[in-house]
């Protein structure tokens, strides 16, 4: 899922960071980006329906500034720090957008080792479709613009 901001917003942080010097305003971008992850890491772990520590575990955050400089980005997902334990990002992804069963007495041809081409896009109604992620960046993202620009603001009076 991709989530951005207005340029409205932009422009209005854009004109708080002119006073500064280019590596100072990527710092103070980078510290309000980073707390603004976290700020919606917080309520993705809050509208988690399941108890499972180690979903709990993998929601992070991540800032990034692109090589010349004029792009940072932050995203905000599930991300796997033992390499074994692939099921947890399944189940985020299942979990939030649900998946469609083989829907029960419907007959199928397929035997043996092929019995899966056979229910592949057969219909069904989903099921486990929480959306739990979804709804945090629907219900954030009028928020989000006031919360990067107070991030911003307090990530300035640290920094200078």
């Amino acid at each position: 899922m991709l989530y951005s901001t207005d340029q409205k917003s932009v422009n209005q942080i854009a004109n708080v960071l002119k006073n500064f010097e280019i590596k100072l305003q990527k710092k103070i971008l980078r510290k309000g980006l980073r707390r603004l992850g976290q700020q919606l890491a917080l309520r993705i772990k809050a509208n988690i329906t399941w108890n499972s520590k180690k979903l709990y575990r993998s929601v992070k955050v991540k800032v990034k500034t692109y090589k010349r400089g004029k792009i940072i980005w932050m995203g905000v997902g599930f991300l796997n720090d033992n390499a074994d334990d692939w099921k947890t990002k399944v189940k985020a992804h299942a979990y939030n957008n649900g998946w469609k069963p083989y829907p029960k007495g419907r007959p199928t041809n397929r035997k043996g080792k092929g019995w899966r081409k056979g229910v592949r896009r057969v219909g069904g109604l989903k099921i486990y479709n929480t959306g739990f992620v979804t709804r945090v960046y629907q219900t954030s993202q009028e928020q989000a613009k006031d919360m990067l620009y107070q991030n911003v603001v307090e990530a300035i009076k640290e920094l200078t």
